[in-house]
């Protein structure tokens, strides 16, 4: 009997390993195949030499197969590819940049460390929204060329990127610039300019564009840097075909030294510079619908000789512009024609524009004083740019425009539930609320306030382990007790020789 109890134990248990198993087969995820290829550095071309050369690595990604015979894979084509860039430059050709028709990752060994010199990629999207593109870790210098196009993808992800834009050529040039992509993903990532202020105009130099005239569109830039540019961000709905709606959360990043020669007084201009642009147009009301917030944004002023605005809304008709502002920092507006906040209205009977805060923004001009009506909200603070350090690294993946002590944006903020860090990773709150911009200063925080809180750390409650921080004489006292409690209960149990 015995016996029999232990053979139908058994035969449970093993009923339920078969079951397990049998889950384990349905629920784990079948294989993904994908192949890597590592490139040389030196001047890209297709020809038979031995070296794998980044274009002939692209074109072997896209057609699933080994075309050129100088870059073998590692592991099988498939869904998920990957190109290793190498140690070095490789140089190219400049024009329109390569063809990248399959989901694919393109990464180096760092920004500074991978530089691709006038080389660029065109990526494409298959039917349906199913490919992902990612490029990251390394520089891009462009003259006159887009480094990144990116149509009909799912998502497309920059990430520790750095981009180094001039123009000789006569042609724009472009950082990212994306058509009709579902998610698009922009982090720790720095967009440069790098032009001469000459001749009648000026031509183009775009951080990111995203332009999206048939599907929807989700774009995210955080902790990234655009500086010297024409301009940083570029939004773009027109609703030419179905109705579409763009939304854009842009948090902990840096417009800075946005430069053109043109004014933008008497309307909109595509001279016009911007730390963002907003464009929308539609053939009928609701079209076009383009949602952004802008988080703990530093808007730094336009550079020498040159007119900026930190935001310029353009809506030529039937569309809607929502915008939501939340700690920003406005420091463009105040000199010559230069200002915070820009409106443009076309025709049309279907024109909306909704501007709403969250409180905590901080402006040196009142451009945006009837909007941005918060309590916590200042305008007027015609000292905030000289409050603001050279653009510089003060750590963290991206430079910085650090507040100098005495800035009217330390301690302006509100706090933003689940952001709890700055551009540069350091930690945010250090003082009694955030500040206001993307760098949160070490001045009026713990020591500078601590005067001001009877002696408590800002942002530490007065429970449990932060009486440490906050109340030593309850310290002293709960530690007293414990270490009473723990003998006695040494006693009571027979662990004297662990006490």
């Amino acid at each position: 009997m015995k016996s029999n109890t232990h053979i139908v134990t058994i035969s449970k248990e093993l009923r339920f390993l078969l079951f397990a198993l049998a889950c384990a087969c349905i629920l784990w995820p079948a294989k993904v195949e994908a192949a890597t290829i590592s490139v040389a550095a030196g001047s890209d071309a297709i020809n038979s030499d031995s070296i794998c050369q980044l274009h002939e690595a692209l074109v072997n990604i896209s057609d699933g197969a080994r075309t050129h015979a100088d870059c073998v894979e590692t592991g099988s084509y498939g869904s998920n590819d990957t190109i290793t860039l190498p140690t070095g430059t490789i140089t190219g050709t400049g024009g329109s940049g390569f063809p990248l028709n399959k989901p694919a990752k393109v990464i180096g060994q760092g920004k500074g460390v991978s530089i691709l010199d006038n080389s660029g990629f065109i990526a494409t999207g298959g039917s349906g929204f199913t490919d992902d593109f990612t490029f990251q870790d390394f520089t891009a210098l462009a003259d006159g060329m887009a480094v990144i196009v990116v149509e009909d993808a799912r998502n497309v992800t920059l990430q520790d990127m750095e981009f180094e834009l001039t123009e000789t050529t006569g042609n724009p040039a472009f950082g990212l610039n994306t058509s009709d992509s579902m998610n698009i993903n922009v982090y720790d990532s720095y967009f440069k300019g790098v032009f001469s202020m000459s001749g009648s105009g000026f031509i183009l130099g775009l951080g990111v564009q995203a332009d999206n005239d048939n599907y929807d569109t989700n774009l995210a830039v955080e902790r990234s840097t655009f500086s010297g540019l024409m301009r940083g961000i570029t939004l773009v709905s027109d609703g030419s075909g179905l109705p579409t709606t763009l939304n854009a959360t842009i948090k902990n990043s840096t417009m800075t030294g946005m430069r053109s020669l043109e004014s933008f007084g008497s309307g909109y201009s595509m001279q016009s510079a911007a730390g963002i642009l907003v464009y929308t147009d539609a053939d009928a009301p609701n079209q076009a619908v383009v949602n952004y917030t802008t988080i703990n944004n530093t808007f730094g002023p336009s550079a020498a000789s040159s007119y900026a605005v930190a935001i310029m809304e353009v809506n030529g008709g039937d569309a809607a512009i929502n915008h939501t502002a939340q700690n920003d920092l406005y420091a463009t507006g105040g000199e010559g024609d230069s200002t915070n906040y820009h409106r443009f209205t076309g025709s049309g009977s279907g024109i909306s524009f909704n501007t709403t805060s969250n409180g905590g923004n901080v402006s040196s001009d009142n451009s945006l004083s009837t909007w941005l009506n918060q309590s916590t909200d200042k305008h007027g603070q015609t000292s905030l740019a000289s409050f603001l350090g050279a653009l510089s690294d003060n750590g963290g993946a991206v430079p910085t425009l650090a507040l100098l002590e005495g800035s009217p944006a330390i301690n302006a903020g509100t706090n933003v539930a689940g952001l709890t860090t700055d551009a540069k990773g350091g930690a945010r709150v250090l003082g009694a609320a955030s500040d206001a911009g993307a760098y949160e200063s070490t001045f009026g925080s713990l020591a500078g306030n601590s005067a001001n809180n009877n002696g408590a750390v800002p942002g530490v409650p007065k429970t449990g382990f932060a009486l440490l921080l906050n109340n030593p004489l309850a310290t002293l006292a709960g530690t007293t007790l414990s270490a009473t409690l723990l003998w006695f209960l040494s006693r009571r149990i027979k662990l004297r020789r662990f006490w």
